[in-house]
């Protein structure tokens, strides 16, 4: 065996394969400590250019202090940082340790290819400003990326923190070496790109900076894509969060989702979905529950994008100024298409639906609002007169509004729907309809944005009263004094000229209403005004400068209709109405004031009056009201007297009334006055040639207790015939001049009877004359005379008359005054003077006359009758002979009437009487008979030679005029028993009574 191995060859083998062996420990000692020296100490620069030139081909550039190798095989960079090659804004990535994992096969024939690469305990850093160094940094980055053999690109274990937000990424990409190759859509430059990127970071910096998060936000993030097309490009990202506060607001349980493909060439499908749900929101301005927005982004066949939106929140509350809103739920569904050059609006189309919405102005049960908007093909050009339309311009919208039971203080609804479009430069609202209080509104109108002309038509059948809070407090007193079994229907158009949109005018507030113009029709069944009732009414009615003009108002109701026009100015406040009427007055006495509703109470129509009138005036100015009026009656009643016909023409201005042509028929008689003119300042009142044959007994009945005493007093049994003409004044009784003419027959006053009588009163001031009195009384006589009465203040008034009869049947005089037949005969004239105060006190009357009796029969009279006994005694039948002649001569002073001279001559005698009889009655006079005093040619002879015997019948008369009491002055008693036998015996078997005073004459009071 020695030998063997003693063998050249063998030995040769034996030394080689020892070399061998060291060779192979040393190269593997070399090996081992290269790559301990790789390891350790790091890669020598030779090797570090091509790593460096390979992140560079790969679009990054790459800043480390140290590469070593690593296990597997890899390289580890220390401190190393990356960016993106040739923008010097781009992301900056800097970590303490990057592990690049190589392809081993590719290391050994001299080349670096990664297959992994995974960064630890790393920086992001994006720049936000190129000045002043500001960055948004993302801390703590943890990254991995692996790279297979086919140009694929794996990111996982992607983790970072960013302003307290812990961030995951994880994606891939097929054939990313291509992804150096994307160019995003710019708009502007590369330059203009990077600085509004950097004024997006800038504030978005601004906005995180104010932004806190509650707990621990999680951001996840997947990303695709394939580097050879852009558009494979997708990503998925969902952020929670348990709370955040910010100075806009607080957010609860906010958690976002939102995937994105097909960013840069989208197709039909959204390329862009995001959902945000939250639990709460609470802001300075608003607040809300259960938030749900859902948004999608696609393409249009024109390249534009289109959203979708989809909103749904739960008790959101509102604030704006000092008001707020709230709802139960508010959900908004609609799409916006938006241009893809510069994302203006192209459409819109959605809808916004409101449940139990609540605001200061009322609330509803639901509210939905749907819009449609669209660019207009060919848009009309705007202008500045359009004001904030001018945004509307380009684009055709339409909506549609649905709201059901809105309530608020001044209004209900309880549905309204309506739709309308915007076609540049109009507005038109479509097809409103609304139902409120039991009845509907429907109505349409127009905007023309350049014109600001506004037109309407609107047609409605609820009750105005419930929406009077909404009018002026004018207008709600003049809707006030209307009632309605039915509201009205009314159908009417309007045209308004709005303000100018911009700049307006310090008086656009009148020209507004100086633009208003409505017309219309109105019809209403039974309804009242100030309540007075009407079965039904309608008119045409317009509004038109400010001035309302209805024409033709019928009223109609069971006892007749009226016609009425009016025309009203809203600007000067005048008026004007014409009224043809067929009603009752009485139908207008809750119009009426209280003491004018009484002068109609004593009215009764049973066929209602034509009325033509016509009233002008200014409301609330009472001297400038004036009016005309034409009134025709037939049949009516007057405080209980029955009227057959009245008709006068009545004007009334500047407070004066004048009354033409007053004619007034009852019965047989009838009134006219051609002319009477009240002034209401100075209360005067004129009339002209009034003349009137009514019966003067209607008045004391017409009256009542506010009648003139002698009217109670005096009686025409045929009504006289009475004309007047004059003034007087109700404030001044100097202003009075009034002037009557009366004729008359069959005429009482007390116990005077006239079977005609004529007469004239003038009453002047405080003096009333009765001149021109002639009368035929009591079958042949005749009487004339004259009366003053003069009322001096503070004394009451004084009388003075004169008056004359002549020719008075005596018998009749007697009986008109007792009301008994009598057997007196004769014919009576005379005449008095008197004068006094007027008043029931004759004490202080003073006046004289003389009365003169012929062919009389007067011993009927009991003062005459008392010596017929004593007459017929001493010649039987004197005591009842006729008188020839009775004349006398008075006066009445001191409470009486007393006489010297009163005589009675009749064939044998002559009877002589003085004294006294007062207003009592009471007489005290002395009587004596003259015998033989009418003897043919011995008459005055034989009186004086009979003066003694004449002694024995001179006698005294006392008692009353009704029972006087005679006794002889110079003749024994029992001689009188004798002459008197009968007489006698009565007093015997009937001793006389104490005598009853006769009640006094009375006179008119107040010389009437």
């Amino acid at each position: 065996m020695a030998r063997f191995f003693q063998r050249r060859g063998v030995r040769l083998l034996r030394i080689t394969f020892r070399w061998l062996r060291i060779a192979f420990w040393f190269a593997l000692f070399l090996a081992v400590a290269a790559v301990a020296y790789l390891h350790l100490i790091g890669l020598p620069d030779f090797l570090k250019r091509p790593l460096l030139t390979h992140l560079r081909s790969h679009g990054f550039e790459a800043q480390f202090s140290n590469v070593r190798l690593g296990w597997g095989p890899s390289l580890i960079i220390d401190n190393a940082a990356f960016r993106r090659a040739h923008q010097p804004l781009s992301p900056r990535l800097s970590a303490a340790q990057t592990e690049l994992a190589v392809d081993l096969r590719a290391l050994v024939q001299s080349r670096i290819e990664l297959k992994s690469l995974r960064v630890a305990d790393a920086q992001l850093q994006v720049p936000v400003s190129a000045t002043n160094g500001d960055v948004l940094s993302l801390n703590q980055v943890r990254l991995g990326l692996a790279f297979s053999s086919n140009d694929f690109l794996r990111l996982h274990d992607c983790e970072a923190s960013f302003r307290g937000i812990e961030i995951q990424l994880n994606g891939e990409a097929s054939h990313f070496r291509d992804l150096r190759n994307w160019k995003f859509p710019s708009r502007g430059g590369v330059g203009k790109t990077n600085q509004s990127f950097q004024s997006r970071l800038r504030q978005i910096s601004q906005t995180l900076d104010k932004i806190h998060f509650t707990g621990t936000p999680v951001l996840d993030l997947d990303l695709t894509a394939d580097g050879r097309d852009m558009n494979s490009l997708r990503g998925k990202l969902q952020f929670t969060t348990v709370g955040a506060q910010s100075p806009w607001g607080e957010v609860t349980k906010l958690q976002v989702i939102a995937a994105c493909a097909h960013a840069f060439k989208p197709g039909s499908d959204p390329f862009l979905q995001v959902r945000l749900t939250a639990d709460a929101l609470d802001s300075h301005w608003a607040r809300s529950r259960a938030i749900s927005l859902i948004t999608s982004l696609s393409a249009t066949a024109n390249s534009n994008l289109e959203g979708v939106v989809r909103l749904d929140v739960a008790r959101p509350t509102a604030t704006l100024s000092t008001n707020t809103f709230h709802s139960a739920s508010v959900s908004c569904n609609g799409s916006i298409t938006l241009a893809s050059t510069n994302f203006t609006p192209v459409s819109v189309n959605g809808k916004l639906r409101a449940i139990r919405p609540e605001s200061p102005w009322g609330t509803a049960r639901e509210v939905s609002l749907s819009v449609r908007a669209a660019r207009a093909p060919d848009p009309p050009s705007s202008d500045t007169t359009w004001g904030p339309w001018a945004r509307f311009g380009p684009y055709l919208l339409n909506w549609q509004t649905d709201v059901a039971n809105v309530v608020s203080p001044k209004l209900r609804l309880d549905h309204l729907v309506s739709s309308g479009h915007w076609r540049g430069p109009k507005v038109v609202i479509e097809n409103l309809q609304a139902k409120l209080y039991g009845g509907q509104l429907q109505a349409d109108g127009v905007l023309d944005v350049t014109s600001r002309e506004a037109n309407c038509h609107a047609s409605s059948d609820f009750n105005p009263h419930e929406i009077s809070q909404l009018l002026t407090p004018a207008a709600q007193h003049w809707m006030s004094q209307y009632d309605w079994t039915t509201p009205p229907k009314v159908v009417a158009a309007m045209r308004l000229v709005l303000p100018p949109w911009s700049n307006r005018p310090p008086d656009w507030r009148t020209n507004l209403k100086s633009s208003l113009e409505i017309a219309g029709d109105f019809t209403v069944g039974p309804a009242s005004f100030r309540n007075v009732w009407a079965t039904s009414a309608q008119s045409h009615f317009t509004y038109t400068n400010r001035v309302w003009d209805l024409p033709r108002l019928h009223a109609v109701r069971s006892d007749g209709d009226v016609y009425l026009d009016y025309t009203g100015s809203d600007e000067t406040h005048d008026f004007h109405f014409l009224v043809d009427s067929r009603l009752d007055p009485k139908d207008s006495v809750p119009l009426l004031p209280p003491l004018r509703q009484k002068v109609l109470d004593d009215l009764a129509f049973p066929t209602s009056p034509n009325i033509h009138a016509e009233v002008w005036g200014r409301w609330h100015a009472s001297e400038r009201i004036g009016f005309t009026a034409t009134l025709l009656a037939t049949n009516f009643t007057a405080r209980g007297e029955r009227v057959n016909g009245l008709n006068a023409y009545v004007e009334y201005t500047n407070k004066i009334l004048r009354v033409h042509d007053l004619r007034v028929s009852k019965d047989k008689g009838h009134l006219t006055i051609p002319f009477v003119e009240a002034d209401f300042d100075s209360k005067k009142v004129t009339m002209t040639n009034a003349a009137s044959t009514l019966d003067p007994n209607i008045l004391p009945r017409v009256l009542g207790p506010k009648t003139p005493k002698f009217l109670t007093v005096i009686h025409f049994d045929i009504p006289p015939s009475v004309s007047a003409s004059g003034s007087f004044s109700m404030r001044d009784p100097l202003a009075t001049d009034l002037h009557f003419f009366v004729r008359g027959q069959q005429f009482h006053w007390s116990n005077i009877l006239a079977d005609r009588i004529d007469g004239g009163v003038d009453w002047q001031a405080r003096t009333v004359v009765i001149t021109n009195i002639e009368a035929n009384l009591y079958k042949t006589g005749t009487f004339v005379g004259w009366m003053v009465f003069d009322y001096v203040p503070k004394h009451g008034s004084d009388f003075r008359t004169t008056f004359t009869a002549t020719d008075i049947d005596l018998s009749s005089l007697v009986k008109g005054f007792t009301a008994k037949t009598n057997r007196l005969e004769g014919m009576l004239d005379g005449n008095l003077t008197l004068a006094g105060p007027s008043t029931t006190n004759h004490q202080t009357w003073q006046g004289r006359g003389r009365i003169h009796v012929h062919d009389a029969m007067l011993w009927d009279i009991k003062i005459f009758g008392l010596l017929s006994p004593v007459l017929n005694a001493i010649s039987p039948g004197a005591g009842n002979s006729r008188a020839r002649a009775a004349t006398a001569t008075f006066i009445i002073t001191n409470s009486g009437v007393s006489t010297d001279d009163f005589e009675i001559r009749s064939s044998g005698f002559r009877l002589g009487y003085r004294g006294t009889v007062d207003m009592n009655r009471v007489i005290d006079a002395r009587v004596e008979a003259d015998l033989l005093r009418d003897t043919p040619l011995f008459g005055p002879l034989l009186s004086a030679a009979l003066i003694p015997l004449s002694k024995l019948f001179e006698y005294r008369i006392s008692g009353t005029l009704h029972n006087p009491v005679m006794e002889p002055l110079y003749l024994p008693k029992f001689i009188m028993l004798l002459l008197r036998p009968f007489h006698t015996l009565k007093s015997l078997s009937n001793p006389p009574s104490s005598l009853s005073p006769t009640p006094p004459l009375t006179a008119p009071k107040d010389g009437k």
